[in-house]
């Protein structure tokens, strides 16, 4: 495997009067690519004798010290952003690994449930609607977690669970039909909720890949 394969994310920022760039491996550690490593150990050599770091030093430093970061944000802008965007960036490329774990995971356990279903019913005619119907019902459990974590009340998230419940008994009394249709309709939503951040961060992070100096 290359150095560029194992890249994930590319950040331009101001040093010394040019546009360099920062490069983020999936180990979660930086390449600077305008600097050479005897370039590097330079710099570092004259910070302690009192010397200024150049931008792309201060951003890996800062990467690898929280109280250097902490120390140095405030007062250089260029830094803070740099280390809020890398962060973002390896922290969406875990949460995407995770997210399609959990994906997996959330069929899985729907398909499990569905046989069990049918073991008990005698009967796999409708085995693949009650795939379907478990999928939703894991899914609704999981938004429920999810939104606790935002400081949504346990409240809510047992009328939610409950409602995407009764919804689907009742359906399923009054048509198969139906009970098909809405099932297909909740999957599609959960399904949208659950793959949106991945994009909107893999966006995200495409919009923010150069920081300007003021």
């Amino acid at each position: 495997m290359s150095d560029k394969d194992k890249l994930i994310y590319t950040l331009t920022v101001p040093c010394n009067d040019q546009k360099h760039q920062i490069s983020l491996t999936k180990e979660g550690k930086l390449k600077l690519l305008n600097h050479s490593d005897n370039e590097i150990e330079t710099e570092l050599a004259l910070e302690k004798l009192g010397g200024k770091l150049p931008e792309c030093l201060k951003i890996q430093k800062a990467w690898e010290s929280n109280s250097y970061y902490l120390k140095h944000r405030d007062d250089d802008h260029v830094l803070d952003e740099a280390v809020t965007y890398l962060n973002l960036a390896y922290n969406s490329r875990n949460l995407f690994k995770k997210k399609i774990l959990g994906l997996f995971g959330v069929f899985i356990a729907g398909f499990i449930i569905s046989v069990i279903i049918s073991l008990i019913q005698q009967t796999f005619d409708l085995f693949w609607i009650y795939t379907f119907a478990s999928v939703n019902v894991i899914w609704g459990f999981y938004y429920v977690f999810l939104l606790l974590d935002y400081g949504i009340t346990l409240e809510f998230g047992i009328f939610f669970v409950s409602f995407i419940i009764i919804v689907g008994i009742f359906f399923s009394l009054i048509s198969l039909h139906d009970f098909k249709i809405l099932n297909i309709i909740l999957f599609l939503i959960f399904m949208f909720l659950y793959i949106v951040p991945i994009v909107l961060n893999k966006v995200f992070l495409k919009v923010t890949s150069k920081i300007e100096e003021d």
